[in-house]
């Protein structure tokens, strides 16, 4: 009976955490590795806001890179942009209990936060703060690396101080430019793998083998060249996510600007017409 009671608290539990990951650094890692020590299904949801400043990557892309870096866990939702509708959401999800992980300087406080609106903006039967481990930001490795330090890094133009917090080295260059971008810095993009941006001014693009069905009969619609530079430039940036298998939210991306495309296509035919229209 007992080990029947062990296994159903430990299906309607969630570990949880709530951050920026503006960017995802080392540290976030550490975070991610404590979560997933807990009993329960792991989850990190992330903040929404996006201030040059504070928050230069917008939720799209650190959610893109945080996905990349910790695919283990699930990260992420588009409702949710604050801890009290994270919380909400594990509990529509049919959660029982609750762990949530938090740095040490500020378990104290979740603690009352969390406690604190149990009962009234969501409920659950059990409810635990733990410690992801000391933070130091002063200390070397994942207890002193923040995002702040990362962000200043890019601010400096440090790509080598960047990397140092970087979980995963492959998107380094990507996401160093990234953050710089949404910092307001003017910076050319980043040099990416070889493979399918050899191409003259106005060639074909060859569709990714890795587009859906539906994506592919958007694709030959539309017939993308290099002239569509939008779309280009999402397609390097998903190029490493493809190679982390995340196909779903590739093509998501694809489809959305393929579908801009046309739109523009569209729109650019009436105006012609129009102007066809006043001539005669």
């Amino acid at each position: 009976m007992r080990l029947r009671q062990l296994f159903e608290a430990d299906a309607s539990t969630a570990a949880i955490a709530f951050g920026r990951m503006n960017p995802p650094t080392i540290g976030h890692a550490k975070l991610v590795e404590a979560i997933k020590s807990q009993p329960g299904d792991p989850f990190v949801f992330l903040s929404q806001s996006q201030k040059p400043k504070t928050d230069p990557l917008v939720f799209a892309d650190k959610l893109r890179y945080a996905k990349f870096c910790f695919p283990e866990v699930t990260i992420g939702n588009p409702e949710v942009k604050t801890i009290i509708q994270a919380l909400q959401k594990i509990e529509s999800m049919g959660y029982k209990n609750l762990i949530y992980v938090a740095g040490s300087d500020r378990v104290a406080s979740f603690e009352e936060l969390i406690n604190k609106y149990n009962g009234k903006e969501y409920n659950f039967n059990s409810i635990s703060v733990v410690s992801a481990g000391e933070r130091d930001p002063d200390a070397d490795g994942a207890e002193g690396m923040s995002a702040s330090k990362m962000r200043q890094a890019a601010a400096d133009n440090d790509i080598e101080s960047f990397k140092q917090g970087v979980p995963r080295q492959e998107i380094a260059d990507e996401m160093f430019a990234a953050v710089r971008q949404g910092m307001g810095i003017r910076d050319k993009e980043p040099e990416m793998a070889e493979g399918w941006f050899g191409f003259g001014e106005g060639d074909p693009i060859e569709a990714p083998e890795w587009l859906n069905d539906e994506n592919k009969a958007l694709w030959t619609t539309k017939q993308p060249t290099t002239k569509d530079k939008r779309l280009v430039a999402q397609l390097k940036k998903l190029q490493r996510f493809i190679q982390a298998g995340l196909t779903d939210q590739a093509n998501q991306v694809v489809a959305k600007e393929l579908s801009m495309m046309q739109r523009e296509s569209i729109e650019e035919s009436k105006k012609r017409k129009k102007r066809l229209d006043r001539k005669w």
